[in-house]
């Protein structure tokens, strides 16, 4: 799992099956029975696969594999196919970016002003959740994001939640985690949550669910 223990314990376990991505338990898990967790980023049956040549692995007398930080693993595409597909849906490119920088700043702006953004930029998730590279942006702090996001954009449930994204040393700051979040915590995966902090709840109210 990692060298470095988290507050809440030293216990050690390593999850996987459909069960591991109950992220509402994996957090009681943490934070309740003291567990230093590790889930399987794709635990679902797809992620058999990984575990199979873990095993072979072993069995040839393979070397200790390093805990997996990363689940980039996908399929990714030149600009040239991402511009075919958006004037496939008959949009077109209203404005390009020469800097990384002024498009970060843009896109701030636009979710500052209220509008929703969808994010595509590199390889996909390998696994059921989507963590910044095919991921759907909006304000947590407007009341309403939750249910135009579900409604309008996912087509789901209104009581649906949504997973915030933070920078992993400030994770502690607005929820009730570790200060340590390491790059294969499952935090990390969307894989274990914990409540809000009650100081941020009522700032936060798209990303706070009812029992917060």
């Amino acid at each position: 799992v990692g060298a470095a223990s988290r507050q809440y314990g030293t216990k050690q376990i390593c999850m996987a099956g459909g069960v591991a991505l109950n992220s509402l338990a994996n957090g009681r898990l943490v934070r309740e029975d003291g567990y230093e967790l590790w889930v399987q980023p794709a635990a679902g049956d797809a992620g058999g696969a990984m575990g199979a040549a873990a095993e072979l692995h072993h069995r040839l007398g393979g070397k200790r594999i390093a805990p997996l930080d990363s689940v980039f693993l996908g399929s990714s595409y030149e600009e040239v196919v991402a511009e075919k597909a958006v004037q496939k849906m008959g949009l077109k490119v209203a404005r390009r970016h020469a800097r990384p920088a002024e498009l970060i700043a843009d896109v701030a702006r636009r979710l500052a002003d209220g509008q929703v953004c969808g994010l595509y930029q590199g390889r996909a998730e390998w696994g059921p959740r989507a963590l910044g590279n095919r991921s759907i942006l909006a304000d947590p702090t407007r009341p309403e994001m939750q249910l135009r996001v579900n409604e309008a954009v996912k087509h789901r449930e209104p009581f649906r939640p949504f997973a915030p994204s933070v920078p992993a040393s400030a994770a502690s700051v607005y929820f009730e985690t570790a200060p340590e979040v390491f790059a294969w915590s499952p935090e990390t995966f969307m894989l274990c949550v914990h409540p809000v902090r009650k100081e941020w709840r009522h700032r936060l109210p798209a990303i706070t669910h009812a029992d917060g």
